[in-house]
C-alpha cells in the first residue's frame, strides 16, 4: 500500500542487465540482456493458449566485442524468448556493426544499418 493508502498491481517488467568484461585478448566485451514478463497471464495475437504469468514474452541477449578504441570487432544476440516465431531471425541482423566505431553518430548509424 502507497503512502496515500491505495494499492497497486505491478502488470508488466522489464530488466535490463548490462555487464562489461575484459578478456584475456585485450578485447572487451559488453553484453546486455533484456527480459520483458506479465504478472498474470494474457493471450499473445495470433495464439491459441494463454501464456502463463512470469514467462518472459522477451528473452534477449545481445553481445558486442570491442577494441580500446570502440571498433566492434563482433556483435551477436541470442533470442532465448521471443513473442513469435519470425522474431528469432533478428538474432542474425548485427553483422553490419562490425568495424564500426562506438562514438559520435553511433545511434543513427545503428538505426540506419539495423
Amino acid at each position: 500500500m502507497s503512502e496515500h493508502g491505495t494499492t497497486r498491481e505491478e502488470l508488466h517488467l522489464r530488466q535490463l542487465d548490462l555487464r562489461f568484461y575484459s578478456r584475456s585478448d585485450g578485447l572487451y566485451e559488453v553484453e546486455g540482456r533484456l527480459v520483458d514478463q506479465k504478472r498474470h497471464a494474457f493471450r499473445r495475437q495470433l495464439a491459441t493458449e494463454d501464456t502463463p504469468a512470469g514467462v518472459p514474452l522477451h528473452d534477449i541477449v545481445v553481445r558486442l566485442v570491442v577494441d580500446e578504441s570502440l571498433v566492434v570487432h563482433d556483435a551477436q544476440a541470442k533470442m532465448q524468448a521471443t513473442p513469435f516465431t519470425v522474431c528469432k531471425g533478428a538474432a542474425d541482423t548485427l553483422a553490419p556493426l562490425k568495424g564500426l566505431r562506438i562514438g559520435p553518430g553511433w545511434n543513427k548509424q545503428v538505426r540506419d544499418l539495423l
